[in-house]
């Protein structure tokens, strides 16, 4: 099971001082049920960092940024 980790001090405007980009929100509940969040875990092993969402407001429905790593970046 991968550790769920969301840095919120990552965002859309900010991402490249961390050698990423954004992609996309994504829906993540920590409260769910087991295997509920199998996905995002299959994300973060891919190399997936969660951080702020886009959306203004998405903390508080569940939402994180997902966040790829610039190409050629080693952070």
């Amino acid at each position: 099971m991968t550790k769920i980790i969301v840095n919120y001090k990552i965002t859309p405007e900010n991402a490249g001082e961390f050698g990423l980009i954004w992609d996309q929100d994504y829906i993540y509940d920590p409260e769910a049920p087991t295997g509920v969040n199998r996905n995002i875990e299959e994300m973060i092993e891919q190399g997936i960092v969660l951080g702020s969402p886009a959306t203004p407001g998405g903390e508080e429905n569940h939402m994180v940024g997902l966040y790829k790593k610039i190409a050629g970046q080693n952070n």
